[in-house]
């Protein structure tokens, strides 16, 4: 009984994320007051792609929503339900799913919002994959006595990290103007230049001595992961000056990737102990290539789980800031934005059921599937 209601489950999961992955791709082609196609005396025309509107069309083909999810009917604004009679003008179409505040369409702000989440979802993901599996495959496989470095490399990677800190978070007062920024880079990159050549010369920075990897990438784990991640978002947000989509994903990404760092690392200590990783040592393979030919593939599997729940809390994160105005420019829609809608209206219950329930099916599909991986690796 419960192998068949897991099966269920795992059906369901998948046919909801193809059902938001649909929305999400062909968003632009479901919800638009654009015509999909259409012909008029100077031919054919994709209005929806070339954002023209077609003016007296002897054809058009029009998207299944006749609304964009910016657009405002002011005949149908102060919240109108959908069960509700609605102030529809001749071969205007009803808006299905009701209007908020300012007469917006609430089934065409989902669809939109349905690509936003997936989106951020999946690009706040890659990121976090990228960092996580860097910074936890190569902790694990050097380990503490494996990486040396001269005490040059290590000082000229301290003051590049601390010059790269300095222009990321006060670029912000600068004019825009590209060329003061190429100067700026200029002038640190020669004192760079400057300060290897003197170190070079200093018989004390020569030196080598044993990078302790495994430990600082440990460390910086753990201290990554007892701030709260309410500062880190605040700290992050600050380093923009323009809220943006892309953004968002950025700042999830960097918050999300300690637990695949994690996974990667638990994995690769167990994995780099087996006798095909010291069979490819032997006969002189680089550390690159058997960490991407030999490493990375058994690592991946367990890391997928990780992806899953994190692919959800990403979408919940977003949601969360939007919610508080937090990101995302004013005219983009998403969950959280509509659910903020109804903070301005207690009665506008369809500004809460269908964001809500959209956010729940996501987060519950993402994760059956990522319980269900995790179970399927149990068995092996």
């Amino acid at each position: 009984m419960k192998t068949r209601l897991s099966k269920i489950s795992v059906n369901v999961s998948i046919m909801i994320l193809i059902f938001f992955a649909i929305l999400a791709i062909f968003a632009p082609f479901l919800a638009n007051d654009k015509a999909i196609l259409c012909k008029d005396v100077d031919g054919l025309h994709f209005p929806v792609v070339s954002g023209q509107k077609c003016e007296q069309p002897e054809f058009s083909l029009q998207p299944f929503l006749k609304y964009h999810y910016s657009g405002i009917d002011p005949q149908n604004a102060a919240f109108i339900s959908p069960l509700t009679d609605q102030h529809l003008q001749p071969g205007q179409q009803r808006h299905y799913l009701g209007t908020d505040r300012i007469g917006r369409d609430v089934a065409a702000g989902m669809i939109h919002a349905s690509r936003v989440a997936i989106l951020t979802g999946t690009g706040s993901m890659v990121i976090a994959l990228l960092i996580g599996l860097l910074i936890g495959l190569t902790g694990a496989y050097f380990g503490n006595d494996q990486l040396s470095i001269t005490r040059r490399s290590a000082m000229i990677g301290l003051l590049s990290i601390f010059l790269g800190t300095f222009l990321v978070y006060y670029r912000k007062y600068f004019s825009g103007n590209f060329s003061q920024v190429l100067f700026t880079l200029l002038i640190f990159m020669m004192g760079l230049v400057l300060a290897d050549g003197v170190l070079k010369r200093l018989k004390p920075f020569r030196k080598r001595f044993k990078l302790p990897l495994d430990m600082m990438f440990s460390s910086f784990i753990e201290i990554f992961q007892s701030l709260p991640a309410s500062f880190l978002v605040l700290v992050l947000v600050s380093l923009f000056t323009k809220a943006s989509l892309y953004n968002v994903i950025l700042i999830i990404g960097l918050l999300r990737w300690p637990s695949i760092a994690r996974f990667a690392r638990a994995e690769m200590l167990k994995i780099k102990e087996q006798r095909y990783i010291e069979a490819a040592r032997a006969i002189g393979m680089s550390d690159l290539r058997i960490i991407v030919r030999h490493a990375l593939p058994a690592v991946m599997t367990p890391v997928i789980v990780a992806v899953a729940f994190g692919f959800s809390s990403s979408i919940l994160l977003e949601s969360a800031l939007s919610f508080l105005g937090i990101g995302l420019p004013a005219d983009h829609v998403s969950f959280g934005s509509l659910l903020s809608e109804a903070r301005k209206n207690y009665e506008a219950w369809w500004l809460v059921v269908f964001p809500g329930f959209a956010i729940f099916c996501l987060v519950f599909a993402m994760n059956t599937l990522g319980d269900h991986v995790s179970r399927l690796m149990e068995r092996k």
